[in-house]
């Protein structure tokens, strides 16, 4: 059975060149990307991802709101947020205490 990776980004995103890494790296696993909206825990469900990859953009609301809800709502699986270069330090500490992992 394929691992199943689910990406969380807006498009066009600055990732695509290493998305395309990884399903080479990892041709077994299998890749599923949908956008920021107000659904996205819903899709979380849904797809019932092994992996999460937040790639969180700057200026979207309900961006802080998505980390607002996880700290009440923890994810069951293992997830990893990308922060835009200009994330403030209450978004960067939001992601430290949340995620298993995060980049800026």
């Amino acid at each position: 059975m394929s691992q199943r990776v689910l990406i969380v980004e807006d498009k066009p995103s600055p990732l695509d060149g290493c998305i395309d890494d990884l399903r080479n790296a990892a041709p077994t696993w299998t890749y599923e990307r949908i956008g920021w909206s107000a659904s996205v825990p819903e899709l979380i469900r849904e797809y019932n991802p092994e992996l999460i990859l937040l790639v969180a953009p700057s200026g979207l609301p309900f961006v802080d709101g998505f980390f607002q809800w996880i700290r009440k709502h923890p994810l069951a699986r293992p997830a990893v947020a990308v922060l835009p270069a200009e994330a403030t330090d209450d978004l960067v500490r939001a992601a430290s205490e949340i995620f298993d992992d995060f980049v800026v």
